[in-house]
């Protein structure tokens, strides 16, 4: 059941982390701070190939934070000192009575997911974009709940720590979903048909990546481990994420299901990877390590791993700027995710925005205009330099 509610006080609430990857908790400090927005936008001098057209890419830190998730209009959720965060554009809104909350999932509509407090208990809740109100994402009976996803009919599904759940649209049904083979469930994504996946804590120990088609469970195949999970499914019904690769292995690789297919996806040369997201496209985003063991942002375009770190420009990696973790695509192919810069001490939400490249022809005549802008350029006294301003 949702219903409407309101906050007089909140408590922290620890993030029911939905990858097998261990996520930190976010420290979030009692007093704002101020301008917490630092933008730093660079055009990316690498051009990656998307079908016959070429795509560049923008890099944006979002400051403070970490993303989780892209709808088609560019809007971007996550969590920040602000509590649960939306993020249009370069300006960062703190969700509603979500100080100390989270918001893992958006729809097209504006729809965001999450979790935070009510009357003293970490709850579910779905929150408007449009105008910032918030609606309880209540449990069955009593205790706490979370929300991990929404499709565009708005059903959301979550869990309350030991039961998958399934919320209708508003004032609709909640539903516990369950398994034969398992005693806790959680429920991470749902596509727009309305099939869900998640993770399932088997009787006999490990964990196993369940699909539910309506109430109907399905263990997923493993690599040849015995732990699976299931973070993300698109509209065609492709599910990713990882698992390990023998029994007892702490080798987990970034995992595919397409239909009866079981896909292990390449990594950056290291032995760890986990697939966050999927478009309709298929594009796939998570992270891998390197030879050396460390967490790089990745993307898959079947099976071939890219570090999503080669598409920034000079000007972005010589700032310092790690993309450590992706954790959500949308249609266009913009992704967010997390980022880390050792030279500023910071760990921030980072946005991929894609830019359009010309076609040959119309970026030779671009060439050739920007060439003839120069020469007249020339011939004038010198300007002043414009940079790209940090802000404190």
């Amino acid at each position: 059941m949702l219903s409407k509610c309101s906050l007089s006080e909140t408590t922290s609430t620890q993030r029911q982390g939905r990858h097998n990857k261990n996520y930190p908790t976010l420290n979030l400090p009692s007093i704002m701070k101020s301008n917490l927005l630092k933008i730093a936008s660079f055009v990316v001098g690498i051009f990656a190939a998307a079908g016959s057209h070429a795509q560049a890419y923008q890099f944006i830190d979002l400051g403070n934070g970490s993303a989780a998730a892209v709808n088609n209009a560019g809007l971007v959720v996550g969590s920040s000192s602000l509590g649960a965060t939306l993020w249009n554009g370069t300006s960062a809104t703190g969700l509603a009575f979500s100080g100390f909350g989270y918001a893992t999932a958006i729809n097209n509509a504006g729809q965001i997911v999450g979790a935070s407090v009510f009357h003293g208990a970490p709850n579910g809740a779905l929150w408007s974009a449009n105008n910032n109100t918030i609606a309880s994402l209540n449990a069955p009976g009593s205790g706490i709940s979370f929300a991990n996803g929404i499709n565009s009919a708005g059903q959301i599904v979550g869990g309350t720590g030991n039961s998958a759940l399934l919320w209708s649209p508003l004032g609709g049904t909640t539903t516990t979903l369950t398994t034969s083979y398992s005693y806790n469930d959680v429920a991470n994504a749902i596509n727009n048909a309305g099939v869900i996946v998640g993770n399932s804590i088997t009787f006999s120990g490990p964990t196993v990546a369940t699909k539910w088609t309506g109430t109907n469970a399905t263990a997923l195949p493993g690599l040849g481990g015995d732990y699976t999970y299931a973070n993300a499914i698109n509209d065609t019904g492709v599910i990713v994420g990882s698992g390990n690769i023998a029994s007892g292995s702490n080798t987990y690789l970034a995992t595919e299901w397409k239909g009866s297919t079981i896909t292990a996806l390449g990594t950056l040369g290291g032995s760890h990877s986990a697939a966050n997201a999927i478009n309709n496209a298929g594009e796939i985003v998570g992270y891998s390590t390197s030879a050396s063991g460390t967490e790089l942002a990745t993307m898959w375009n079947g099976t071939k791993a890219l570090n999503l770190n080669t598409l920034l420009s000079p000007t972005v990696s010589q700032a310092g700027w790690v993309l450590t973790d992706a954790t959500g695509i949308n249609s266009q192919g913009w992704i967010v995710g997390d980022a880390t810069n050792a030279k500023l001490g910071e760990s921030d939400a980072f946005l991929l925005r894609v830019s359009p490249v010309p076609e040959a022809d119309t970026y030779a005549m671009l060439l050739i205009g920007i060439g003839l802008i120069g020469a007249r350029a020339y011939r004038k006294p010198a300007s002043s330099k414009r940079g790209t301003a940090r802000l404190a």
